[in-house]
């Protein structure tokens, strides 16, 4: 029914204009609005900060009930880094680390001689310490060895700085990859491992060497027999972090490689490409045992080594690795505390690895009994002078051409 004019709206119409009218009064201000974000804000990150208190208490809870850490004992005792290994690490570095109670297993292990293999510094928040680094025993900031990227394997050769005959030798003979037929010249390099010495006419003359041939890492050590394990590791970290190759070669100043037969099997006949370390293994329980002697040059102390017998280990006279298992080597080294046996060493951490050894009669300690028809077999002879360098060349270049490459050729 229409309203008529002057008459009073429906009460349907006042109620909708009046409520019109309420909604237009409740409207936000700006300034309720800036309050009510405000507020908005200041409840999430209450929300925020509660669940991380909740978060945390439940992961300290779940930690401490499902995975617990290794804990401190009575009869722990703490490790104070000192000397040497403390230098390298830096004043920053150094303090007291837990050495925590052994398992069962783990004594079994001690006991038969596996352990120092085992033992770990860990730190209070339970991970692994680490206890030196090698690569503080070379300076970058100085001019490196040269690197030959094409090159298949890499010769890491422990010298001495006075030792200059030696290493000249061996640059004319086994290490120029042109003294063997049908050897690209960029086969492999060498590279001579040498510390600091006292005698201002060989750092001369040293640095004189390095500029001429950059073949040269010379460490920031003293160049002592005790020192070889600074020597080596430095070695392999710098050829893994700078000059990567598919194979390392460690060998020593007095040994002769028959390079040129090493990259023809290396190329045509290997097939470990992958968690290789071979070499002559020692394997004699006589030879395993660690020696205490402190007047002895091998000697390791209990606190260094607690086992009484080393794991098995390629002498030192000569050993290769494919480029993985240098690689692991260079990375578990730095939680394994150094001793002056530096083949024991690398034999340590090998074992923390699990890489397999594998033991070959193509490394031999001595010339003495060789015929000619060897050098088509034998990788690496020790105890050679650098006069005998260039003999044994001639015989391996002989060898190849006069003597039968039998099936003996392609295993190791």
């Amino acid at each position: 029914m229409q309203s008529q004019p002057g008459s009073v709206p429906s009460s349907g119409l006042f109620v909708s204009l009046n409520v019109m009218h309420y909604h237009r009064h409740r409207r936000l201000t700006p300034l309720r609005a800036k309050v009510l974000i405000r507020v908005s804000i200041g409840m999430f990150l209450a929300l925020l900060l509660l669940f991380l208190v909740v978060y945390t208490v439940i992961l300290i809870y779940v930690d401490k009930h499902f995975n617990p850490p290794l804990l401190r004992s009575p009869n722990s005792r703490k490790l104070k880094l000192k000397g040497r290994i403390a230098a390298a690490i830096g004043p920053k570095d150094v303090g007291y680390y837990e050495i925590l109670p052994l398992s069962n297993e783990a004594l079994l292990l001690l006991h038969n001689g596996a352990v120092g293999a085992k033992g770990d510094i860990f730190g209070e928040n339970g991970h692994r310490k680490q206890v030196w680094n090698p690569s503080f025993y070379y300076t970058v900031n100085e001019t490196l060895p040269q690197c030959r990227y094409q090159s298949l394997f890499r010769v890491l050769i422990i010298s001495s700085p006075e030792h200059f005959d030696q290493r000249q030798a061996i640059r004319k003979t086994w290490c120029d990859p042109t003294n063997f037929p049908q050897v690209p010249e960029h086969a492999w390099h060498c590279v001579f491992l040498i510390g600091q010495t006292k005698n201002n006419n060989h750092t001369s003359m040293l640095k004189t060497e390095k500029a001429v041939h950059q073949d040269l890492l010379i460490g920031n050590y003293m160049d002592t027999y005790r020192n070889l394990t600074l020597k080596v590791l430095p070695g392999f970290t710098w050829s893994v972090n700078h000059c990567p190759c598919s194979f390392l070669v460690k060998t020593d100043d007095d040994c002769f490689v028959n390079a040129g037969l090493l990259y023809t099997f290396l190329l045509q006949h290997n097939t470990h490409t992958r968690g290789l370390y071979v070499g002559n293994i020692v394997l004699d329980q006589s030879k395993l045992k660690v020696n205490r002697g402190p007047r002895n040059r091998w000697a390791v102390s209990l606190k260094d080594y607690p086992g009484k017998y080393y794991p098995p280990y390629a002498s030192g006279m000569g050993y290769i690795l494919t480029t993985d298992v240098a690689q692991q080597l260079v990375t578990e080294s730095n939680f394994v505390q150094p001793i002056p046996v530096e083949d024991a060493y690398v034999g340590i951490i090998m074992s923390r690895l699990t890489v397999k050894l594998t033991d070959s009669k193509r490394f031999q300690i001595t010339q003495s009994g060789l015929s000619l028809c060897n050098y088509v077999y034998v990788f690496i002879v020790h105890h050679v002078t650098f006069e005998e360098q260039y003999v044994l060349l001639k015989k391996a270049q002989e060898a190849w051409l006069r003597c039968s490459h039998d099936s003996t050729m392609s295993n190791w």
